[in-house]
């Protein structure tokens, strides 16, 4: 599956004020969703960010936050984001409109991601994980992710994957500015 910009969306789960500081290598995690949400928003490539009990785990990081007003930001409950009508409803929306690829990142790698990108592709969408931009409070159960999500057929990405395949060459206009991104 090749990664299409005009075919994607970028799907943040959960990168929140009180869960992140827990994940193992949180700072790198939490980059790697701001480069990545760059990246979008400089391709006009739809946002949608999760944010699982915000009364309990607070809202979203404010790095993320700040980039304001293009990102759909919604609560939930369930684990997987598409056990939320809003969130589904909207990725739908997209989907008719020709976003059928959904990105993911965030966290926890083995809980609301996992649950998200099974019940994604169940729900016929394609879906890559982006690895680096991915975490969990333990290292092992990552791991543990990572095997369950190829055994569902869910690809597995780095950052540069996405944002290369979303340029499809250097002779894009935003090829400069998002190679610095990722530098």
């Amino acid at each position: 599956m090749l990664l299409v910009s005009d075919a994607s969306t970028l799907l943040i789960v959960d990168l929140q004020e009180k869960l992140t500081p827990v994940l193992h290598d949180s700072n790198s995690v939490v980059h790697g969703a701001k480069v990545l949400a760059q990246a979008a928003l400089l391709l006009d490539i739809p946002i949608v960010v999760s944010e699982q009990y915000p009364k309990g785990l607070g809202p979203t990081v404010p790095t993320l936050a700040a980039l304001g007003s293009k990102l759909a930001i919604f609560e939930k409950s369930s684990f997987s984001c598409l056990s939320e009508g809003g969130i589904l409803a909207k990725l739908n929306s997209l989907r008719d409109e020709g976003r059928n690829t959904l990105i993911i990142c965030g966290c926890e790698a083995h809980v609301c991601v996992l649950q998200t990108a099974i019940e994604a592709v169940d729900h016929g969408f394609k879906v890559g994980v982006v690895w680096n931009a991915t975490g969990s409070r333990f290292p092992g159960d990552k791991v543990l992710a990572g095997e369950r999500l190829r055994a569902a057929q869910v690809s597995r990405v780095s950052i540069e994957m996405v944002i290369f395949e979303w340029l499809r060459g250097a002779d894009h206009p935003s090829f400069k500015t998002l190679s610095t991104l990722i530098k």
